[in-house]
């Protein structure tokens, strides 16, 4: 209630300023001709006539020729006055339509700064201070839904055009494993084959399986970091305590995982903590593969995710040399001419860059993946076996390099 009788006075007195200004300008216009200040001409001659008589004064100036200097200024006056009498004088508003101006003046400092107000402002809002905030985002964190719960709210994705022979071979695969439990290969096929149908609660069933076949000590990290894609998406984006676990696993193992550090930074996020977000986000900007599936959730959040840490953030606006995989699906809109000519562009810049040594993973990618979209797969080939023994000794990197070469068919597994 004081918030909108301080902001009514604020107004109110803003308001009268203006309506007084109105009405002061109205009094100078109604005041006799006697009244009004003299122009700027006859003031000067005065001043001149004034320092006539001081030079008179101080002997620097004859009485003679004061007395000729003094006729002319004397006549110049006059005659300045005269034209200062009959100057136009521009026409005055109505009375009427003063008051209307200052009327309209006021709705619009109560109305439209109301308006705005009401639309971004939080009347009534208590003060959030950060303890408060970091209690609200742990308790956040503590009540997750689980991953079933989380999959059961979950819209259902599932693939409904499968044919016939499709859907038979896979009913004689969850069969086969019904009989055959320990069937490490065979689990491990049926996660895949569930998961790109969209039945992510029986992938995620069969890759759990793997991972426990396996045992933990012996459970591949790629394994580990499919079964926690698996629940992220069973769950439409949600990560899980069950997820959030094989991530921190993942990362524990490789700390500079690009993928774990972005479904750890979102299920922060999720929980109300923008700042942990940011930490764990904002190394990605400049190595995360920009043809990765989430890159693009991390580009489009991660503005938002700076705003609510209280950081600045200027996007980076500046294009890599290669193609990027929207801009090889664009192309697809092309003739087919225009298509290869733009592909071949963008392939040979970054080749001139793969020759001079200075590439980094991300180009790598790029050049493969745009060599083998232009059907050329033994070129491809031959970079993807180049680039896998330059980054051999780097995890990040050779993580980037084994997804591109899965995706062109060159090395199975997900490396991501």
């Amino acid at each position: 209630m004081w918030f909108y009788l301080t902001i009514a006075v604020i107004a109110g007195v803003c308001a009268t300023f203006v309506i007084l200004n109105l009405m002061k300008r109205e009094d100078r216009d109604a005041a006799p001709d006697a009244m009004s200040p003299p122009s700027e001409e006859v003031v000067f001659y005065q001043r001149q006539l004034a320092d006539i008589d001081r030079d008179v004064a101080s002997g620097t100036l004859a009485e003679e020729d004061a007395t000729r200097t003094r006729t002319e200024v004397s006549r110049r006056l006059l005659e300045a006055d005269k034209r200062a009498q009959n100057a136009p004088v521009l026409p005055q508003a109505p009375k009427g339509a003063s008051y209307a101006v200052a009327a309209l003046i006021v709705a619009l400092l109560f109305g439209v700064g109301g308006y705005i107000y009401a639309e971004l402002g939080g009347a009534g809002r208590a003060d959030e201070p950060l303890a408060e905030r970091f209690a609200e985002a742990n308790e956040a964190y503590e009540s997750r839904m689980s991953q079933r719960e989380a999959e059961e709210l979950a819209p259902d994705r599932s693939v409904k055009n499968i044919s016939d022979a499709d859907l038979d071979l896979l009913n004689k695969l969850r069969t086969a494993l019904e009989q055959r439990p320990t069937d490490e290969v065979g689990h491990r096929l049926l996660a895949k084959q569930e998961a790109q149908l969209g039945n992510y609660t029986a992938a995620r069933s069969a890759q759990s399986r793997v991972v426990e076949l396996m045992g933990p000590d012996n459970v591949d990290t790629n394994d580990l970091i499919l079964l926690a894609r698996i629940m992220v998406y069973g769950a439409n984006g949600f990560v899980s305590p069950e997820a959030e676990a094989l991530w921190g696993e993942v990362m524990r193992r490789a700390p500079q995982n690009a993928e774990a550090r972005f479904y750890m930074g979102l299920m922060l996020a999720q929980t109300g903590r923008p700042d942990a977000t940011y930490a764990f986000w904002e190394p990605l900007l400049e190595r995360a593969d920009p043809n990765a599936p989430w890159t693009d959730l991390l580009f489009a959040q991660f503005p938002d995710v700076a705003y609510f840490a209280g950081k600045e953030f200027t996007p980076d606006t500046s294009n890599t040399a290669g193609p990027t995989a929207e801009q090889v699906r664009d192309a697809g809109s092309m003739s087919e001419e225009d298509r290869q000519e733009m592909i071949l562009g963008m392939v040979e810049n970054l080749k001139g860059k793969l020759e001079a040594g200075d590439a980094t993973s991300q180009e790598w990618a790029q050049y493969i993946r745009a060599t083998s979209v232009l059907g050329k797969d033994d070129v491809a080939k031959q970079a993807y076996d180049v680039a896998k023994e330059t980054f051999a000794n780097n995890p990040q990197d050779a993580q980037i390099i084994a997804q591109v070469g899965a995706d062109s068919g060159f090395e199975t597994g997900v490396t991501e």
